[in-house]
């Protein structure tokens, strides 16, 4: 009693184990940044063509402004905005300088280099350039809808 002593269950032997060295799975890191997990994006609204402002409207989603500069490449996936729809508000850009004041904004098929998908969803575009667009900070993308799995990237092209 009181005494510590070591007992071995194999006799003089240890028996040999395989190293169990176990590594959990980790989920790949995107090579891009999603500016929705950041901004986010708001159901149920659309922009005013006149004044950049929002205005409640069923069927229609925004985003909330996303750092972004002119003339650079924003793509989008998992993003329904049918490019051949007469509705601008089903695929509209707003621009506003760094006080988040509103600059101007159009329609995404009149900015250049727009690409599509095959099911005719606007999937990528260069945002306005020139003088009245210079001073862009800020944009924010109205379409017919914006999901969880939705993916909106400044620059960095979605695999």
């Amino acid at each position: 009693r009181g005494k510590n002593f070591e007992v071995s269950l194999y006799g003089t032997e240890v028996p040999n184990v395989p190293d169990l060295t176990y590594t959990p799975e980790t989920p790949e890191t995107p090579a891009y940044t999603n500016m929705l997990d950041t901004v986010g994006y708001k159901d149920g609204y659309r922009l005013s063509g006149s004044s950049g402002n929002e205005t409640e409207n069923i069927g229609t989603d925004i985003t909330n402004h996303i750092p972004c500069n002119s003339n650079v490449t924003v793509y989008m996936k998992n993003v329904l905005a049918p490019y051949t729809s007469d509705n601008n508000y089903l695929h509209f850009i707003a621009c506003y300088d760094e006080n988040k004041a509103y600059i101007g904004g159009y329609s995404i098929t009149l900015c250049n280099n727009v690409e599509h998908d095959g099911d005719g969803n606007i999937t990528s575009f260069q945002t306005p350039a020139g003088t009245q667009y210079k001073d862009t900070a800020y944009i924010r993308i109205g379409v017919q809808d914006i999901n969880e799995t939705s993916i909106i990237t400044v620059n960095e092209p979605i695999e």
